[in-house]
């Protein structure tokens, strides 16, 4: 009786209720304030009584998923784990009329145990009942799973076995919790890593930064930007993950101190104590004027290696390919392809044909490329870039493209010695 009442109260009836479902959400949510939080109110009551749990056709089930997209939305369940396994229930029943989701939703029941705990299920209504197009699974609220679920509920949603590297010991905290409502769309540094295995990990490492002050994303920015770009795997960051973390909060602590340069002038600095030195370079006491001090003689140091490295390049001669053939015949000429072998002859080379050719120097240096330059009786005609046995540039002068006449002699050089082109 008191749930009834409860429903009387609420000025809606329980029959309404049943057999219209979506003019009854649109009056109440867009346009009755007063009645929407009573609504509210009496549904759960309906729900802790298994009075909601229903046969359903194909219409009902259809629009019991747009109602229950709204309800979570007010995140009225999220202290209760019953009234989200009734839920999860609800769904799986409902789906019953949807030949499209039949297999998924197989797979869900199995994949996910009884134990779950607090699940936003807006994103498995999305995924299942093709509602949006889009693949983000942000808002699964992943931070509220044990990791092992969380990698179980992926796999079937996402249809493959993605590799995720998630360690017992990385579940996030109260704070850190609270910090994924704020945000409204996955961080800009992370886009590119949406479609990636690595977007739950990397997720996972911003959020707990981020949770360090919830007001400095723009700053968080900055620092996460830089330490993606480092070419190292993405277990050995999560390792040393409680490192990295002392020193964002080092930089959030000093960011405003006038001689504070941003965060990533200091992080090859770090990372290369930390990786250089016997014993473990600490931040922990440390000022930002020892810190600077430190930083400037390193990059002094650095910079001195570098202008030495760069002056023996200057002059840096190399090796031609012996295994190359450098003539061919073209309508009664030769055309010789002459392999560019020092930096003096790049350097020239470019100040002839107008291009860019000088910035090659360290890349034929090291022997990453090769430079031909194509002659016809001493005549320049075009440069060509080699790289792993794929031809991927020939220019003209002033990096103009070939000309049809070019490209038949690029053709019959390149099979001659067994290449590739792959000009993009």
């Amino acid at each position: 009786m008191e749930i009834q009442e409860n429903i009387k109260s609420s000025g809606f009836s329980l029959d309404q209720f049943y057999l219209d479902w979506k003019e009854a959400i649109v009056d109440v949510f867009y346009h009755n304030d007063e009645l929407r939080p009573k609504l509210l109110r009496a549904q759960i009551e309906l729900f802790r009584e298994d009075r909601f749990i229903v046969d359903f056709n194909a219409d009902e089930a259809e629009k019991s998923i747009w109602f229950f997209r709204y309800f979570f939305s007010y995140k009225l369940f999220r202290n209760d784990k019953r009234l989200e396994l009734k839920m999860l229930k609800l769904c799986l029943a409902a789906g019953k009329f949807s030949d499209r989701s039949q297999v998924e939703l197989q797979k869900i029941k199995e994949a996910i145990p009884h134990t779950i705990g607090l699940l936003d299920l807006t994103e498995i209504f999305e995924r299942l009942f093709a509602k949006y197009e889009s693949n983000r699974l942000l808002t699964l609220n992943f931070h509220r799973l044990k990791m092992e679920q969380l990698a179980q509920l992926i796999q079937v949603l996402k249809g493959g076995s993605p590799k995720l590297f998630f360690r017992d010991d990385f579940a996030l905290s109260e704070k850190e919790i609270r910090v994924t409502y704020l945000l409204q769309d996955i961080p800009y540094c992370l886009k590119e890593y949406e479609d990636s295995d690595e977007f739950f990990p990397r997720m996972l490492i911003y959020i707990r930064l981020l949770a360090l002050d919830p007001d400095q994303s723009d700053f968080l920015w900055d620092f996460y930007r830089h330490h993606t770009t480092w070419e190292r795997d993405l277990n050995r960051f999560e390792e040393e993950f409680d490192f990295w973390k002392k020193c964002y909060q080092f930089f959030l602590d000093h960011k405003d101190h006038p001689q504070f340069y941003g965060s990533n002038q200091y992080l090859d600095f770090i990372i290369f104590r930390k990786e250089n030195d016997l014993h473990e370079f600490r931040l922990y006491g440390r000022t930002i004027p020892n810190l600077n001090e430190l930083m400037f003689a390193f990059n002094s140091v650095q910079h001195q290696i570098y202008l030495e490295e760069q002056m023996k390049i200057r002059e840096a001669k190399w090796l031609s390919d012996p295994n190359l053939i450098n003539e061919i015949s073209y309508k009664s000429q030769t055309i010789e392809f002459k392999e560019l072998t020092s930096s003096r002859e790049l350097i020239k080379e470019g100040e002839q044909m107008e291009n860019c050719l000088m910035n090659y120097v360290e890349d034929c240096y090291r022997g990453w490329s090769k430079v031909f330059s194509v002659r016809d009786e001493g005549r320049i005609l075009f440069d060509i870039e080699i790289r792993n046995g794929k031809v991927v540039q020939a220019y003209g002068r002033n990096n103009e493209p070939l000309n049809k006449e070019f490209l038949e002699i690029l053709g019959i050089w390149v099979k001659m010695n067994k290449l590739e082109i792959k000009i993009e």
